[in-house]
């Protein structure tokens, strides 16, 4: 059985990648949660002030944010369903064999790489 000491030496080397995930992940929600809750005019930058919940309700009782959110909506469904459509028929095209298809399968995987 591995002692209390012998895990956190075995997580040691993780500990990096950990903070490094927590300060880009984390500290930019925070800050976005820290200015959604201001009034901010950016002409004059002195002009800051907290509006807690202001800025929220203003969004929902906009004229326009329901119109806005159906857009949000039907642009997001129709741009999944074209990339699932089109990664579909791609994969079904090059599950055929054909002169080529290991260096197109190359050539298409090789963006994950970088």
């Amino acid at each position: 059985m591995i002692d209390r000491a012998e895990g956190w030496r075995r997580r040691a080397p993780l500990l990096p990648a950990l903070i490094f995930t927590i300060i880009v992940t984390q500290i930019p929600f925070i800050l976005t949660l820290y200015y959604s809750v201001q009034s901010w005019n950016l002409v004059r930058p002195g002009s800051q002030s907290f509006v807690w919940f202001r800025n929220y309700a203003d969004v929902f009782t906009d004229s326009q944010f329901r119109q806005v959110a159906l857009n949000t909506v039907v642009m997001t469904l129709g741009s999944v369903l074209i990339a699932v459509a089109l990664g579909l028929a791609l994969a079904l095209l090059l599950n055929r064999r054909f002169f080529g298809r290991g260096v197109v399968r190359t050539l298409l995987i090789t963006p994950f790489l970088i």
